[in-house]
């Protein structure tokens, strides 16, 4: 233990942290290295596009997971594998760490220990260099100060979003090492505040679920799942094969598209303002009707509350128990509506973004009427 200069690791990201970072936990990793001015932060694709040329060397030849170049203008270019495998499920935490560990290098100084201008994240060449660099990563990401040793592994990794693998590590230095051998000052972290962070990656999609409620047998590993993120409303759609180009819920075509093999930004930014229903977010309230497999309304009419629904309207009012497109454009001329059913929570046609015949005839409310 005695080797490594745990006072120097920790003050050097104590002092990142308290300049740069908002207070709160868990931290932005990506957002937080985005704005150092020295470091320029691109995915492996980019670097094989320009860097990769250049050099005539493809990125996941230097390492899976991540490097760091500094290069003679530029400055430090740090490259990271954004690519998040639907058979890792801490794959999005396991990305979080590496850019933290190259950014450790940087700051620690090893490319002025080491001379060169490549440093790769978990390289058996320095293993000194690593294991600080690790050291760095584990406080930057989890401070010693923050972390409960009475929680378990797996309730430490949700709270600062990291793996299991890193939560063990922070665990073990928590319990068995004092504040005094690592010279820490417990009160730095006092004015940080802990946000729960909004991980819609493992959710299943709605598309494929009967009654439109969530089946814990259903998982994300299915091939095709898009993530449609409104911009205006923050609302998020998870569907299979299906490439929405209006927001089902307020009717924006501001979407943001986004796969499970592309999700890693996603996650550090727009998904922590995201909600998909009440259960995330009770301030974000909004209906959905339950449906059958047909797309027919499968709970008493939301009008006149009738029970007995046969075909395709209510008997007692002559409610359309089926959503569908109307082909009403809200400001504009009516036009022929898209084919199908629409889901149970849909105001608008995600093809065209006209009104659903639910909202048209009452049975759902507009979103602004029933957002707390």
């Amino acid at each position: 233990m005695g080797k490594y200069d745990y006072t120097k690791i920790n003050l050097v990201v104590h002092q990142f942290l308290l300049n740069n970072c908002s207070p709160q936990y868990p931290i932005n990793i990506f957002s937080e290295i985005s704005k150092l001015e020295n470091i320029q932060l691109i995915t492996y694709k980019e670097w094989d596009s320009f860097m990769g040329q250049k050099i005539g060397r493809l990125a996941s030849t230097y390492s899976p997971d991540a490097f760091t170049y500094n290069h003679p203008q530029l400055g430090f270019i740090l490259a990271y594998n954004n690519k998040t495998c639907p058979y890792n499920r801490q794959r999005i935490q396991r990305i979080r760490f590496s850019l933290a560990h190259e950014l450790g290098h940087i700051l620690l100084g090893h490319f002025d220990k080491q001379g060169g201008s490549l440093i790769k994240s978990g390289s058996p060449k320095d293993p000194f260099m690593e294991k600080e660099a690790d050291l760095f990563a584990a406080e930057a990401l989890a401070p010693r100060s923050l972390i409960n040793p009475y929680r378990g592994q797996n309730e430490i990794a949700k709270c600062f979003d990291i793996s299991t693998a890193a939560a063990r590590i922070s665990l073990y230095y928590k319990r068995n090492y004092s504040s005094e051998f690592f010279n820490e000052d417990t009160s730095l972290f006092d004015h940080f505040k802990y946000i729960e962070r909004n991980f819609f990656l493992h959710s299943s999609p709605r598309n494929l679920l009967k009654n439109n409620d969530f089946d814990p047998s259903l998982t994300y590993d299915f091939l095709g799942v898009i993530f449609h993120f409104c911009k205006s409303c923050h609302h998020i759609d998870i569907v299979e094969n299906r490439n929405y180009k209006f927001c089902t819920l307020c009717g924006s075509n501001n979407l943001l598209l986004v796969s499970k093999d592309n999700y890693f930004e996603f996650h550090e930014t727009e998904e922590q303002i995201a909600f998909i229903d009440k259960e995330r977010n009770e301030n974000m309230h909004y209906t959905k009707l339950k449906l059958d497999a047909d797309g027919r309304l499968e709970e008493k009419c939301p009008r006149c509350e009738n029970e007995d629904l046969r075909e395709s309207y209510c008997n007692i009012c002559g409610a359309g128990i089926i959503n569908k497109c109307s082909g009403n454009h809200i400001g504009s001329l009516w036009r022929p509506t898209c084919t199908g059913h629409l889901l149970g929570a849909d105001r608008f046609c995600p093809q065209c973004g006209a009104t659903s015949t639910f909202l048209e005839e009452g049975l759902l409310e507009e979103y602004t009427t029933t957002k707390k």
